[in-house]
Formats: structure tokens, sequence, C-alpha cells
């Protein structure tokens, strides 16, 4: 069974909901790999949600596109808050942080 196809601005209630789903050219999709939700954009891993201890596993923080930091900004803002938090205050970069933390305020 497929991934349901949606339109981008669709993403984050997808993202919220940690509900698979497709972008409809294919270049951005969330799914389930075993205990994982993932997120990936051109065939990069973007997010890595851990579902079972609630927490961000991994983040594309190095430098990215315009548009996967676009991306990046709007999975950070629809993921639960606390996860969030606990990701800037400890396993992401300080040069990264300050970046990141916009991300989130926008």
């Amino acid at each position: 069974m497929s991934n349901p196809r949606i339109p981008n601005y669709q993403i984050d209630n997808r993202v919220t909901a940690f509900a698979p789903f497709e972008n409809y050219n294919g270049t951005i999709s969330g799914r389930y790999q075993g205990a994982t939700y993932v997120v990936r954009h051109w065939g990069t891993d973007v997010l890595v949600y851990n579902m079972r201890a609630n927490r961000i596993d991994g983040l594309a923080e190095d430098f990215i596109s315009h548009t996967t930091s676009t991306l990046i900004g709007r999975l950070l803002r629809n993921l639960p808050r606390q996860a969030v938090d606990a990701y800037l205050d400890g396993a992401v970069l300080e040069s990264n942080r300050k970046r990141l933390t916009r991300m989130v305020q926008a």
C-alpha cells in the first residue's frame, strides 16, 4: 500500500500526527521504519524520530539548501516541543543551535 500523495502545505499536519505521506512530486516523504518515523527529502534522511523514546535521533543540521532548511523548520515546529527542546539543548552543535532555534520560532 502506498503513502497518500499530498501537497506540501499538508506536510505539517502529517508530521504532527506522525502519519505516512509522500508529496506530489515524490521528493519529500514520511514513513515508519521500525520504531522510528523518518522524513526524507531528495533521498536524504532529514529527520529520524524515535517513537518509543519520543526524541529526535537524527536531524539534517549541517549545510543544507534553502528548500531543505525550510522543510527542517516546518518539521521542528510540528514535532512535540519537549523533544525539540531536548534535541536543541543536547544533541546539536553550538554553531547550529542558534540557526535551528530561529527555525523553531519562525
